[in-house]
């Protein structure tokens, strides 16, 4: 049996004495073509059916469409490598980049057993390209049917503790823009100006490609997109450099830079980022900018909360641009021309001071996520080495 370079050959070789192997084209079958794929520009707020697509939340929105998906599937993002595990009577799927997957054998393998398989797998990110060519080449490895319950509870229960941390941060996230509209509501001592008029500068990083591994010593790696789109600057998320490489643009980030992704889907084009020090061993993308501010008449707190207020991103949205199966992008002109409130810089500070105050809270929420991230991964893997539990 031929097995994706992506799995530990080994491991699995190991395993097949007490555990079935089982080819993903054997296991599970492509149904997408028996769904309705519907545009994101025709989700409704609410609905009949479900609409899931490849985005990083569970569901995008609603449709009362008839002839939906029925029955348990796992959801596959062709462009962004997002899998979900669906178990809805009924849903729609989005219009690009979805695969949905339906188990041939459910009397014999778990459904949600395989999602949790398929999503320890870690196949590469080729950008905006197809990457379900890589999904069909693994090979599942199955054992007994109860060992798979066991595992599917125990993921389940460390997968609450991570959504309920994931849940105690966005509550926070929702904090700041309550803050934010109570200080700011009515608008009094504010005036209308727009980006252009409180930028000082903008930088745009450079196009390069990388590694996906650990950083060492004095080598340089580049920021992905995905560095901002969380609402805080993740400085994990990056790609090293080849040393052979020579970088024709080093744009660094510095402690109150604004990161700002300029091109994205179409929720996540205009996620920014406040960068918290100075950084010397990451540059940036030409999808990022780093957006240099007017710091006598705007703080870096408001202005970033400014910007993912829900009025201004619609605005990033809709002036975002790009064909079919493509990356949106906004242009420098559109960017600057949006409008935004400024109120008085002493006003400003104000709101800074609780900003950060909540920052705080939130960076030990995250710490303690990474936490369960990793006690989550080690039993991922100690799992499909068969250590876990005695069959």
């Amino acid at each position: 049996m031929q097995f994706s370079k992506y799995q530990n050959a080994n491991s699995l070789l190991n395993l097949s004495n007490q555990w079935a192997l089982i080819h993903f084209d054997e296991l599970l079958k492509d149904v997408t073509r028996t769904g309705t794929k519907i545009p994101s520009s025709n989700y409704e707020e609410v609905g009949l059916y479900p609409v899931i697509d490849q985005g990083k939340e569970l569901i995008a929105g609603y449709s009362n469409l008839e002839k939906p998906i029925e029955g348990e599937k796992i959801i596959f993002g062709d462009h962004t490598r997002v899998l979900k595990y669906i178990d809805l009577d009924s849903f729609h799927i989005g219009a690009d980049g979805v695969k949905v997957l339906e188990n041939k054998m459910p009397e014999k393998v778990s459904t949600k057993y395989i999602y949790y398989y398929l999503s320890f797998i870690k196949i590469p990110n080729t950008g905006y390209n197809r990457h379900f060519k890589y999904l069909k080449e693994i090979v599942i490895p199955v054992p007994s049917f109860v060992m798979q319950l066991k595992l599917v509870e125990l993921f389940d229960h460390v997968g609450k503790i991570i959504i309920k941390r994931q849940s105690q941060i966005s509550s926070l996230d929702e904090l700041t823009q309550s803050v934010f509209i109570e200080m700011f509501q009515d608008n009094k001592d504010s005036s209308k100006v727009s980006i252009e008029q409180v930028v000082d500068s903008i930088e745009a990083g450079w196009s390069v490609s990388g590694e996906e591994r650990a950083k060492k010593e004095k080598e340089i790696a580049v920021l992905k997109i995905s560095a901002v789109t969380k609402g805080y600057f993740n400085d994990k998320e990056y790609k090293v450099l080849n040393p052979n490489i020579e970088i024709k643009k080093a744009v660094y980030p510095q402690k109150g830079d604004i990161l700002f992704s300029r091109a994205n889907t179409r929720e996540l084009v205009g996620a920014s980022a406040i960068v918290p020090k100075d950084y010397r061993d990451l540059i940036l993308p030409d999808k990022l900018w780093k957006i240099n501010l007017r710091k006598e008449i705007i703080t870096s707190e408001y202005f970033h909360t400014a910007i993912n207020t829900k009025k201004v991103r619609n605005k990033f949205s809709k002036n975002a641009t790009g064909t079919s199966g493509s990356m949106l992008n906004i242009s420098m002109q559109k960017f600057k021309g949006v409008e935004i409130n400024l109120p008085s810089i002493e006003k400003q500070k104000l709101f800074s001071k609780k900003f950060i105050q909540i920052q705080q809270m939130k960076q030990n929420l995250i710490s303690s996520q990474e936490e369960v991230n990793v006690l989550y991964n080690s039993l991922l893997q100690k799992a499909f080495k068969g250590e876990l539990f005695q069959q």
